[in-house]
C-alpha cells in the first residue's frame, strides 16, 4: 500500500484555493472539470486554501502563509506520491487581493494573470517535475452567488470556461 492510503486510489492534483466562502461551493463543483475527470475527480486531488489562493503564497507582509504552503505541498507529495499536477483557482473581487496588490480594483484580471504567473514560476522552481495550471474564478453577469472558472492558459491546454453549478 502507498503511504497515506490505497494503491488504487491516490491524488493527482494539488488544488490551491481561496478561502471565500462565495465561491467554495462553486469552486468544489467545477473540480472535476478543471482536472479532466467527473468520474473519479472526488478521489483524485488534495486541498488547500489560502486566503488570496495565490497572493497568500507570492505575498511578502505575512511570509508564514507563504511557508505553509510549502509545508502542506511537501506533505502531500509524500503521502499522495501521483501528484503531477498543481492547480492554482485565483478569484476576481479577492479581499486579499485587495489588501497585498495596490491598484488591484483597477485591473483585478491583469493583477490576478501576473500574480498567478509568479506563483507557477515559484511552484516549477522548487518542483520542476509539477505541471501547473492558472484557473480564475469569475462571476457569472447579472449574478452574485454563481461563478465560472476559465483557464489562463498552461503549457498544455488553451483558455477554456467550465461552468459551476448553477444555484
Amino acid at each position: 500500500m502507498a503511504p497515506g492510503g490505497s494503491d488504487q486510489v491516490q491524488a493527482t492534483h494539488l488544488v490551491l484555493s481561496c478561502i471565500d466562502h462565495r465561491c467554495t461551493d462553486d469552486l468544489v463543483s467545477v473540480i472535476p472539470d478543471i482536472i479532466d475527470d467527473r468520474k473519479n475527480a472526488w478521489d483524485r486531488y488534495d486541498l488547500i486554501a489560502l486566503p488570496g489562493a495565490s497572493m497568500g503564497v507570492m505575498q511578502t507582509e505575512r511570509p508564514s502563509w507563504g511557508e505553509a504552503f510549502w509545508d502542506q505541498v511537501a506533505v502531500a507529495l509524500s503521502l499522495h506520491t501521483r501528484i503531477t499536477t498543481v492547480v492554482v483557482v485565483d478569484h476576481l473581487q479577492c479581499g486579499a487581493y485587495r489588501h497585498f496588490h495596490p491598484g488591484y480594483e483597477a485591473n483585478m484580471e491583469e493583477a490576478h494573470r501576473a500574480v498567478t504567473a509568479d506563483f507557477a514560476a515559484a511552484v516549477r522552481a522548487r518542483h520542476p517535475a509539477l505541471r501547473v495550471e492558472r484557473w480564475l474564478l469569475e462571476p457569472v453577469p447579472g449574478s452574485d452567488l454563481n461563478w465560472e472558472a476559465r483557464c489562463l492558459g498552461t503549457e498544455r491546454r488553451a483558455e477554456r470556461v467550465v461552468r459551476c453549478k448553477v444555484r
